[in-house]
């Protein structure tokens, strides 16, 4: 993204020209001077033999900030003397949060654009319009556009940039433009960065998107100390500078706010850095924080810890913390802020909303109609999903941004933790057999274990688990505190409590699987072979006339299978049969009648929509065309491919769904019905139907 060259460059206290990536010109642009900077400190990455390196530069700024603008000295030396700690404690307060996204091509393919999309949201803007994006020079950019080329870098930063007193400041934009072209001189190199401003909360905020890549193509490394304070301290003096200094008052009623929070917070952080085997002595003699305030604060903060089971008070001036106090605050915390989004969907009942196990197994998968879905935070791409048990808890759980997640819609039947409750299984499998052999485990012996269970596992699952419990622990033995050593082949030494514990840790989320993504009301009068349908002919087979739905299923669900049986039998697709005309059987040919009437229905739209005959992809045919996106139907997606004499359809693959509209794709379905992708490529961002207009037809037979 190329800026006009508008102002001239500037030398750094080595007498280094601080050039920037080229203009429209092919001249190097300069790194932006900012109307409120005063700093006169040396900049980071000098080639002079005496310039400090980049760490003990930005250790220098992050110690002090000494030689800083005046107003922010002000603010520094106000502080002293007032019990308020540090010289930073009159700044003005500024919550930045910085997010490093990595590229995994396959896996979240496409994440910049679909955070751009939200990000840029109508319901985050102040006019209710799509959120107009800005850079250092520019205004009203086309972000999709710009960060396409992004795609191809390793990574990309984000982050959120949030004054306390944001609403008082006279122009956001300039502010923020201000902040990075502060940093841009701490890392001694220009940004190619992007931002907009949200108003949805009750403070306004400013994401903004920065590339991963420096202007000599390398990529862009931020050191960990600079992300974790130096931004916020740049983004704080310069608020200070605009607005001046904060209040002692205000200070310290921000400070006393957070011993009775429901959130990891400055004080928990303090506590941390004070443990001593878990243990926090607060004694006088003890230096605890920067000052007696702080001693007290501690003190305040552990007694409400301990009305939450996570302190206890010990012997003397010494506290014991629970050793995952850290974790269950943070996650508090996340359960608050997903409340207040569900608010707006859920009304009171998002209060009543549970964590569904965390770092404890689930005992069986919860097969449930989805409720809502979000986003955790604003910053990340993790996601969140609720659903309703049999009982009527309502409980949330952490889901990966996948096609399933995508798909799922509100009332969409889903089952939570199916994958990782076989995962489970199996390594509580893996720990009985090690166990029964001296910590050892063999795979023969694994198959002896299971050949035990031959009423539960058949043959062929048998050989399944052996095969999934091998490459897992192939997979692990690699990772430090695992508890797994590859002694020889298919054989492994296992340390089980700590295997147990590193399985544990790595329960961050739950999987999530779409059974289907219609409502259970609009299955129950579909022309289409639902899954309800295959309820029916499972769960309630003639054989088993009279009996109720299993316990897993709630209400909805016993009673939106009696509708449909009641609709089937009313369209003459099925009968009543047994002794009390409660089960039903369906007609020969009507399952597939079903399936038969909804593909039809489906090609009919899609040729209407695209103004061509949609038609099934042929097998043992080679299809080069574009990806259209797929069909949600009863019985899963469908994919499209237009070319520009046809539609082909066919189910979609996870390949497929990775792939992004628009896209050049060659395809060939052969005699099994087995879809291979032989190529996948991109051309430049048209429209779908001007690609369509200019693509010629690969058909080989």
């Amino acid at each position: 993204m190329s800026r006009s060259n508008q102002h001239p460059k500037r030398a750094s206290r080595s007498g280094r020209s601080r050039s920037g990536r080229p203009d429209q010109n092919g001249q190097p642009s300069p790194i932006r001077p900012d109307p409120y900077d005063r700093d006169r400190l040396g900049r980071t990455g000098s080639g002079h033999a005496r310039e400090p390196s980049i760490n003990s530069q930005l250790a220098r700024r992050l110690a002090g900030f000494k030689g800083r603008s005046s107003a922010a000295s002000k603010a520094r030396k106000a502080g002293r003397g007032t019990g308020q700690g540090t010289g930073f404690d009159r700044l003005q307060r500024v919550v930045v949060k910085v997010h490093v996204s990595r590229h995994r091509p396959g896996k979240v393919h496409g994440s910049v654009l679909r955070h751009v999309s939200y990000v840029g949201r109508e319901s985050a803007s102040l006019d209710g319009q799509h959120g107009v994006f800005y850079d250092a020079t520019q205004e009203d950019l086309d972000a999709r556009q710009i960060v396409q080329t992004w795609e191809q870098d390793r990574h990309h930063f984000r982050l959120i940039v949030s004054a306390e007193n944001a609403g008082d400041l006279p122009d956001t934009n300039k502010y923020i433009r201000t902040v990075m072209a502060r940093v841009e001189r701490d890392l001694g190199t220009p940004l190619q960065w992007l931002a907009v401003n949200h108003y949805n909360t009750d403070n306004p905020h400013t994401h903004i998107l920065c590339r991963g890549i420096k202007q000599d193509n390398t990529d862009l490394v931020i050191p960990r100390q600079y992300v974790s304070y130096g931004i916020r301290r740049r983004a704080e003096e310069v608020a200070t500078e605009i607005l001046g200094p904060c209040s002692a008052d205000d200070i310290r009623r921000e400070q006393d706010s957070q011993i009775e929070a429901e959130r990891f917070t400055a004080l928990d952080r303090m506590v941390e850095r004070h443990l001593e085997s878990g243990k926090i002595d607060l004694h006088p003699d003890k230096r605890i924080g920067f000052g007696a305030d702080d001693r007290t604060r501690i003190l305040g903060r552990l007694q409400f810890l301990q009305t939450m089971d996570l302190a206890k008070k010990g012997k003397g001036t010494w506290w014991m913390l629970d050793p995952e106090f850290g974790f269950k605050l943070r996650d508090l915390g996340q359960r608050n802020d997903i409340i207040k989004v569900l608010y707006a969907t859920l009304g009171n009942q998002a209060g009543y909303v549970e964590r569904l196990g965390t770092r404890d197994a689930l005992a069986e998968p919860i097969l449930s109609a989805l409720v809502a879905k979000g986003s955790v935070d604003e910053i990340s791409d993790r996601r969140f999903v609720v659903v309703r048990d049999c009982t009527g808890r309502l409980y949330y759980s952490q889901v990966p941004e996948d096609e399933n997640f995508r798909r799922a819609q509100s009332g969409s039947v889903v089952e939570l933790g199916s994958k990782a409750h076989r995962q489970n299984v199996l390594a509580r499998e893996i720990t009985m057999v090690a166990q029964n052999h001296g910590g050892v485990y063999t795979t023969v012996d694994h198959g002896a274990f299971l050949a035990k269970q031959r009423s539960e596992v058949t043959p062929d699952q048998s050989a399944a688990r052996i095969r999934s419990a091998t490459a897992k622990l192939v997979f692990v033995a690699g990772h430090n505190g695992a508890g797994v050593q590859q002694v020889a082949e298919n054989q492994f030494r296992i340390d089980a409590p700590v295997f147990e514990k590193f399985t544990a840790a790595r329960r961050g989320q739950t999987d999530l699987c779409i059974v289907s993504a219609y409502s259970l009301d609009q299955q129950v009068d579909a022309r289409a072979f639902t899954w309800l349908d295959s309820q029916l002919t499972s769960r309630l087979h003639p054989s088993q006339s009279g009996q109720t739905p299993q316990s897993s299923w709630n209400g909805q669900f016993a009673q939106a299978l009696e509708r449909r049986r009641q609709w089937l039998v009313g369209q003459g697709l099925a009968e009543f049969t047994g002794p009390d005309q409660k089960a039903i059987t369906f007609k020969v040919g009507a399952m597939a009648h079903l399936r038969s009437v909804e593909y039809r229905q489906v090609l009919t739209d899609i040729a209407g929509e695209f103004k061509r005959p949609a038609v099934r992809l042929p097998r043992e045919v080679t299809i080069t065309g574009r990806y259209a996106g797929s069909r949600e139907l009863h019985t899963g997606p469908l994919a499209m491919i237009t070319t520009p004499k046809k539609i082909y359809v066919t189910h979609q693959t996870r390949l497929l769904s990775s792939i992004r509209v628009g896209n050049t794709v060659t395809l060939r379905l052969d005699r099994s019905g087995k879809l291979a992708l032989e190529s996948n490529s991109r051309l430049p961002e048209r429209t779908l139907f001007d690609h369509v207009q200019n693509l010629e037809p690969e058909v080989h037979q």
